[in-house]
């Protein structure tokens, strides 16, 4: 039970009164004005904040764990550390808010507009986002661990050393982004947007790429062991010293693509492009299903290991 009633609550943010560490679960204070107010590690467990204007306001450590924010604005709010586990953000402004730490467990996510939120060590593991934005975002060291992502927007964001193991990403756009040493290993791309991506170091092992643009992305020592990589355009990518072994690679484009020294080691190719790749020092050792012409063409060029 809440201590405090929805008057009680406005009348006392008009005179500036803190809700520290303040007992508010379950309590329904949709339309309201709580700009700027103050609920570090207030417990607001369920409570109802649709529509809601929250700009400014102070949730750090709070606890807003199934809390509903449908339509809340939160833009520039202070979400560090708060517990938002099994929330559901449905058309809310998040807009340079700062998550940090946060925990958005199991949340179901919808429509959020969050352009350059902060969300560097949060944990999304198995929310679900549909229609997002993202954009400039900073999710450093985020975990997305067994997410489901569709048609979200992270163009920008800085995602380094982000972990997302057997997560699932539809429609994404990551033009520009910042993925270095990021772990998306049993992960799947669908229809999803790189270009000019860094991706140096980053990590998808066994991962599976479909119908996925990496034009013009930095993959140096990126790993992609025993990964599935169907129409997947790297024209003019830059996959120095990357790790394929074991790798199935079809209609995969390499046009002008930089592939020296990468490791080919035991992949499995059906109708690749390799026109204009420079593949001096690749080794191919195993490599199946490359027509005799592309063989002749990767020994001619430098490639090591052709049979």
């Amino acid at each position: 039970m809440t201590l405090f009633s929805r008057e009680q609550v406005l009348n006392k943010l008009q005179q500036g009164h803190s809700f520290y560490k303040a007992e508010l679960s379950r309590i329904d204070l949709q339309n309201t004005n709580l700009d700027k107010g103050k609920f570090v590690e207030a417990y607001l467990k369920g409570a109802n904040l649709s529509q809601a204007s929250c700009k400014g306001a102070d949730f750090t450590k709070a606890n807003l764990i199934f809390a509903i924010l449908s339509g809340t604005n939160l833009t520039q709010a202070q979400l560090c550390q708060t517990e938002l586990n099994g929330v559901s953000l449905d058309g809310v402004n998040l807009q340079e808010g700062d998550a940090s730490k946060a925990i958005f467990y199991d949340a179901l996510i919808k429509d959020l507009n969050a352009p350059l939120i902060k969300l560097e060590s949060a944990d999304l593991s198995e929310s679900q986002t549909t229609n997002s934005n993202f954009s400039g975002a900073k999710l450093n060291n985020v975990k997305l661990n067994k997410v489901n992502y569709d048609q979200v927007n992270f163009s920008g964001a800085q995602l380094y050393e982000a972990v997302a193991f057997a997560a699932k990403f539809t429609k994404i756009i990551l033009r520009e982004a910042n993925l270095g040493k990021a772990k998306f290993i049993q992960s799947t791309l669908i229809e999803s947007d790189l270009t000019q991506a860094s991706l140096i170091a980053a990590d998808f092992s066994k991962s599976h790429l479909s119908n996925v643009i990496l034009k013009q992305a930095d993959l140096l020592e990126a790993s992609f062991k025993s990964a599935q990589l169907n129409e997947v355009d790297l024209t003019e990518a830059s996959l120095f010293n990357v790790d394929l072994e074991g790798a199935t690679l079809s209609q995969v484009n390499l046009s002008d693509a930089n592939l020296q020294e990468a490791n080919l080691e035991n992949t499995i190719w059906e109708n690749g492009n390799f026109s204009g790749c420079n593949v001096t020092g690749a080794i191919f050792s195993n490599a199946q299903g490359l027509s005799e012409a592309q063989k002749q063409w990767l020994q001619d060029n430098g490639a090591l290991n052709i049979s």
